[in-house]
């Protein structure tokens, strides 16, 4: 019976010693899953602090954007008394300036004139197709590879079921803003929207409210593509382009669009002159009298045809506000933009604030 009763004891130990390991293991469980939730909770909260802070934060930026353009001291856009145009490319602005003295956070800005780029709606006007335009968006689309038919720009496993080229792909932005339900055809242009399916029509109400939402549901306009658009088109109405801020591939595609005869390489050693006429070591920026600048800068004939599209002067910005926490690549990032719109003697009106 002894013996019986050892194995029964030593039984009930073995039991008991499970019982222990188990409760001690399900307690680490809770212990750790614990742990990790509450961890994840201070992420969060973390983030959505950073993120309140950054908003409170770009919105000092652009108000200091503001103030930068308001204190423009000349009729004309001058890189080097204008201190806006510091801005141009975008560069870090030291926390004391926008009264921000938080440790390990950096504000970028960057400040563009939007008439230094290609007014897309342009291209429609009342009276019907400004076809100057409409070569202009032309010229830049060819100038981005558009007509490549080795590169769709789109990467592999995204190839759309068609190529559309630069005059397709205008063709079928002025039917997207047009008032008629009727593909347009013109001298090689050719549209789409007469074969939209049914319920796929387009708006045809003259403006793009969003590029980069509304300019993807064009044929054409892939996504990658739009990107590539973007640094260089406008969904303001402005009918002329600011020479002293264009970048170099739109001066280009405006010469091209605008003079046949300037075609590729023509085109470029135009863009060049102009660019370089602007710079104040060479007599620039193009001031009141820009029209004679322009003249004496590149081949009159050129410059008869350019100069109506052309002025020396930004009344509405883009501006884009980068916050970083850290310097890490770990560390969140928030971004926000706005349209400010100059007015005579007071800070220039917010149009449009986005945080993304």
């Amino acid at each position: 019976m002894r013996p019986m009763k050892r194995r029964a004891e030593n039984q009930e130990q073995g039991v008991a010693l499970i019982m222990v390991i188990f409760m001690i293991v399900l307690c680490s469980a809770i212990l750790v899953s614990l742990s990790d939730s509450t961890y994840t909770a201070m992420r969060l909260n973390r983030t959505t602090e950073q993120r309140v802070k950054a908003e409170y934060f770009m919105k000092s930026a652009v108000n200091f954007a503001r103030v930068l353009i308001q204190n423009d001291s000349t009729e004309f856009d001058d890189p080097s008394r204008d201190d806006w145009m510091q801005f141009r490319e975008g560069r870090e602005v030291p926390g004391e300036l926008v009264g921000i003295s938080e440790p390990n956070v950096r504000i970028s800005l960057m400040i563009a004139p939007e008439n230094s780029k290609i007014p897309l709606v342009e291209v429609v006007q009342s009276l019907g197709v400004d076809a100057a335009w409409r070569d202009v968006l032309v010229s830049l689309f060819q100038d981005l590879g558009f007509d490549n038919p080795t590169n769709t720009n789109e990467p592999a496993g995204e190839t759309p079921s068609r190529a559309y080229s630069s005059k397709e792909m205008v063709a079928n932005l002025i039917d997207y803003l047009d008032n008629d339900q009727v593909s347009y055809s013109d001298n090689g242009f050719q549209g789409i929207e007469s074969e939209l399916p049914q319920g796929t029509e387009f708006p045809n109400v003259g403006r793009i409210e969003s590029l980069q939402s509304e300019l993807t549901s064009i044929p054409g306009f892939t996504p990658l593509r739009v990107q590539q658009i973007l640094p260089y088109v406008s969904i303001h109405r402005k009918a002329q382009i600011n020479i002293n801020a264009a970048p170099r591939r739109v001066l280009r595609a405006l010469i091209e669009g605008l003079d046949p005869t300037s075609a590729g390489g023509a085109a470029e050693t135009e863009a060049d002159k102009l660019i370089q006429c602007r710079d104040p070591a060479n007599g620039g920026p193009y001031n009141q009298s820009y029209r004679t600048q322009i003249n004496a800068c590149i081949t009159p004939s050129v410059a008869d045809r350019i100069k109506p599209k052309l002025t020396n002067k930004a009344n509405i910005f883009s501006v884009i506000v980068k916050v970083e926490y850290g310097t890490t690549a770990s560390n969140p990032s928030f971004f926000a933009s706005a349209y400010l719109e100059e007015k005579s003697g007071r800070l220039p009106e917010v149009k449009d604030f986005l945080v993304y």
